[in-house]
């Protein structure tokens, strides 16, 4: 029964010669679990599985034509995102002669030679460890295997040029964590109110402790960890300034929705519409050929275009996006992506974006065209007030937010059809 985990064959699959980040997601009804399964497939095959309960439990290991060499155990302590991933913060553990049998009969089974990690789940309730996924490659607490006295990087090298691999033996309750990851873990465990802040503070002041090791930090070697404190620091300063940005705009926008006039203003006197989201593979996409169908027939109209703050030029619509543009009697056939940055703006432009942090990215970018950039949804404030991202999503959520894109559409067409109808 529900809730259900929903997982691709790959994290990030190609289509059309472009990658499309495809995340484990949780669903809790059968319409969901339709629509991303509609989605997933496009890229390959579809595991679903059931919840299920308790911490993480990593098993590294190193497996000679199917006969296994070395192991290491590990149990998760936090995961980015809180319900489940990557380990940010992991302690090595006793190998339990349980997943130890399960790994033997896996790589004998698969007459595996190489590295692979077994992920579980163990319910300290149930005694129970549920077998989670494989992967054939080495994993993100690698570095926690180090610490703790296992060369798996060595071994693998020795293993592929022949030489004998002996059993490393390796110290139990060393700690390791993915300094910047962790810092997102602390940050959404703040927000989250069943992670007690006794445990959150704890777990923080544990960096001192002499068996705690930070993923990026080696004595011989300081310069990785250097790196990523910096990268930490840059992360740090941007948010902020996004957020001055963000504040800045939501209150624009505010302001906007009470007081459109300035919309209308420049909708009677533009010459072209410039519609803006991210990839321009979806929203602005369809909201191009929506708007390019109705005008097509009224001669005087804006000129219609479409852009992406980080668009792939050439890049095909989605696959979903023009099967939904179908039903509404268009093409997305033909469309390929655009870069902002291709166009060159004009003080005639009305430039249209689907989302507040679009309004602040593209004021930062263009700040002499600030004054005629605005969210999509301005003239209607019965809707949201951001048309989100449906890439990644399933059928259903891309016809929602079509929907959302045509219902603000037509105040814009109203402001541009009356205008040009009072003109001699």
């Amino acid at each position: 029964g529900f809730p259900l985990v929903v997982k691709a064959e790959r994290s990030l699959a190609w289509l059309d010669g472009y990658g499309q980040a495809l995340e484990t997601r949780y669903v809790t009804d059968r319409t969901t679990l339709k629509d991303i399964w509609a989605r997933y497939a496009l890229y390959g095959d579809v595991l679903v599985q059931s919840r299920v309960t308790g911490h993480g439990v990593g098993l590294g290991l190193l497996a000679r034509d199917g006969l296994l060499v070395n192991c290491f155990q590990y149990r998760r302590l936090h995961e980015v995102p809180l319900t489940g991933g990557g380990s940010a913060y992991r302690v090595s553990e006793t190998l339990d002669p349980v997943l130890e049998e399960q790994a033997t009969q896996l790589v004998r089974q698969l007459r595996w030679h190489g590295a692979m990690m077994l992920e579980f789940k163990y319910d300290p309730y149930a005694k129970m460890y549920w077998f989670i996924e494989a992967n054939g490659r080495f994993w993100g607490g690698l570095p926690l295997a180090l610490a703790a006295g296992v060369d798996f990087p060595q071994q693998l090298v020795a293993l592929y040029q022949n030489q004998p691999v002996s059993r490393s033996t390796y110290s139990v309750g060393v700690r390791g964590r993915n300094l910047e990851r962790d810092i997102d873990w602390t940050r959404s465990a703040v927000r989250h109110a069943d992670i007690p802040t006794t445990r959150i503070v704890s777990d923080a002041l544990k960096l001192v402790l002499p068996r705690e090791h930070i993923d990026s930090f080696s004595i011989d070697d300081p310069r990785p960890l250097v790196s990523e404190v910096r990268h930490i620091g840059c992360r740090l300063i941007d948010a902020v300034r996004r957020r001055k940005r963000l504040s800045a705009s939501n209150a624009r926008e505010n302001e906007l929705r009470k007081n459109p006039q300035q919309i209308r203003s420049c909708l009677q006197q533009a010459q072209r519409l410039v519609l803006v989201c991210s990839g321009n593979i979806m929203r602005s996409a369809f909201a191009e050929a929506y708007l390019e169908k109705l005008f097509s027939s009224q001669p005087g109209g804006p000129a219609i275009i479409s852009a992406g703050l980080d668009a792939q030029p050439g890049r095909l619509a989605d696959p979903i996006a023009r099967n939904i543009a179908q039903d509404h009697k268009l093409s997305l056939e033909d469309h390929r992506a655009r870069a902002l940055t291709m166009l060159e703006l004009t003080e005639n432009d009305v430039i249209f974006v689907m989302e507040r942090t679009q309004v602040a990215e593209a004021t930062k970018r263009y700040p002499a065209h600030a004054s005629r950039i605005y969210l999509l949804t301005a003239l209607n404030p019965s809707l949201p007030i951001d048309i989100a991202d449906p890439n990644g999503e399933g059928p259903a959520t891309c016809q929602t937010i079509f929907h959302q894109i045509i219902d603000a559409l037509e105040p814009v067409i109203d402001c541009i059809t009356h205008q040009r109808q009072r003109l001699p």
